[in-house]
């Protein structure tokens, strides 16, 4: 399958005559398209031309891989890593033919050959992710994208861009890492989710088009929504603060001008806090005084820290199991007086 960008294996493969003729070896018979995929794979890597080609499953069944540990929200990225694939698309899911014609044009992108030489490979990754050199963010930029463990010497040793996906696509956009989504830019801005995306969509305030400035533009763009660069944000308030000064008022009266109506208080010291079945980002921040930090699996270590409302843990005690053991301690005495 040459010159493929994306190649969608349906899951459950109950109906395949060729497959089921009896005298057909026991190897060439996939049960499941992760073991068909597996094949592909092989097939792929083998071509003459080593190329990129991203593999997904497109699957109403997404429930019969996962662990039980995983919530369905988090399984797609998890159950694709595990196995060797770039995505899973669920059938339900409205968005999906956009994400496939989004990831097909993302691994158009990426060469076939990655290049060997470190100085080159890490010229192709800027490219790929269309990091502004010239920016003033920039230093710190590259080094958050740094942080985040980029495989170069697993990309030249391959030769081809499938860890460079996998790494981005399963590691980088589904946490807070050096880029963001709207949950973690709003508390950053202290402003509610909400308000953020109507600045955005009204597009007109000048706060808007600063905020344009430091989205994310690079391979894979909107492919789970609008992701913010956090040095560029960073930068952005850095100067926001030499303006107005250290003063959650002030910086909020600030905004509230450069968007052309007024932005609403939010949480004191607003911390994105995950819901505790589906492990997804509220909508709604919690101040830092009133959560727990926890250890997930799957996590990056190079993410922002995973947190949880101190009321989901007294609600569903199962939950203590995952709090940080230095916040365990300060939530035990909680619990204690809460008993009294």
């Amino acid at each position: 399958m040459p010159n493929t960008d994306l190649v969608l294996v349906d899951y459950r493969l109950d109906s395949w005559e060729a497959r089921d003729v009896p005298t057909v070896p026991m190897s060439r018979r996939p049960r499941s398209g992760i073991s068909l995929a597996a094949i592909l794979r092989d097939h792929i890597r083998f071509l003459e031309d080593d190329q990129s080609t991203a593999i997904a499953l497109h699957t109403a069944y997404l429930s019969d891989m996962r662990g039980s540990r995983l919530a369905p929200e988090v399984s797609r990225h998890v159950v694709a890593s595990l196995h060797g694939l770039e995505w899973i698309f669920e059938k339900s899911d409205p968005t999906r033919l956009d994400q496939m014609a989004i990831l097909a044009r993302g691994v158009s992108r990426i060469p076939n050959s990655w290049p060997i030489d470190d100085g080159n490979a890490t010229e192709l990754v800027k490219q790929l992710l269309d990091i502004d050199t010239d920016h003033p963010s920039f230093p710190r930029c590259w080094r958050e994208v740094a942080d985040c463990q980029v495989p170069l010497r697993a990309l030249s040793s391959n030769g081809n861009g499938n860890r460079f996906m996998q790494w981005i696509l399963h590691q980088i956009m589904p946490y807070p890492t050096f880029l963001l989504d709207d949950h973690w830019v709003a508390a950053s801005l202290l402003i509610s989710v909400d308000e953020l995306q109507q600045v955005i969509n009204d597009g007109q305030s000048r706060l808007a088009q600063e905020l344009e400035s430091i989205k994310y533009s690079g391979v894979f763009e909107e492919f789970l929504g609008t992701r913010w660069w956090h040095g560029k944000l960073a930068s952005y308030i850095w100067d926001l603060l030499e303006e107005v000064g250290d003063n959650s008022d002030r910086i909020r009266e600030e905004l509230s001008r450069r968007a052309g109506k007024q932005l609403s208080a939010t949480a004191p010291i607003p911390v994105v806090v995950l819901d505790p079945i589906t492990l997804r980002p509220e909508r709604t921040h919690a101040s830092a005084s009133g959560v727990v930090r926890i250890k997930l699996d799957y996590w990056p270590s190079f993410a922002n820290q995973a947190c949880l409302r101190t009321e989901a843990i007294k609600d569903n005690p199962a939950l203590f199991a995952l709090v940080d053991l230095l916040d365990r301690d300060q939530l035990e005495e909680q619990f204690n007086s809460h008993k009294m």
